[in-house]
């Protein structure tokens, strides 16, 4: 004999099915609208991961695609923040702020506010950077710099206490 299906458990599996079907709805159209996003203006980028993040919810290739691209994102992300190439992206990005703050600024009389905003944005980041580039340069003068008469007869001077330090 066939056993025949009891009233909660279909109503669970309709229940189930309509949740997958309105997370597939609403995965695809976030996604389909961050695709739409990425050449126009606005956040079309984190639109698209939103949307495969809903669709993660419910389906594992969507699990692994969100895991994917989440680990290329974390990736890129340590590129950029290390040392030399930090600086050089934020140092353009600045500068390209700021010559387009002044154009802006100077050119569009409707539009000087956001001129002035996107300079006084891109002098701090100048500022921001300053720190990360004094160091930098200390740490390459010092490599530049010939070596010193004692450390060449191969007698270090010794160096003076640090302050607070015990004898």
């Amino acid at each position: 004999m066939i056993p025949v299906r009891t009233a909660p458990s279909l109503r669970r599996r309709v229940v189930a099915n309509a949740r997958r079907l309105v997370v597939a709805v609403v995965g695809l159209s976030l996604g389909l609208l961050g695709l739409a996003l990425v050449p126009l203006p606005g956040p079309g980028l984190v639109v698209s991961v939103l949307g495969l993040a809903v669709l993660a919810t419910e389906f594992a290739w969507a699990a692994r695609a969100l895991h994917r691209t989440t680990s290329m994102a974390n990736r890129a992300t340590a590129v950029v923040n290390e040392g030399r190439l930090r600086r050089l992206t934020l140092g353009a990005a600045a500068l390209v702020a700021l010559a387009a703050g002044l154009a802006v600024a100077v050119g569009l009389d409707g539009y000087r506010a956001f001129g002035v905003g996107a300079v006084v944005g891109a002098v701090c980041t100048l500022v921001m950077l300053a720190p990360l580039t004094g160091r930098w340069l200390e740490r390459t003068l010092v490599r530049l710099a010939p070596p010193s008469p004692s450390a060449v007869d191969g007698v270090v001077p010794p160096s003076a206490p640090l302050e607070g330090s015990l004898p």
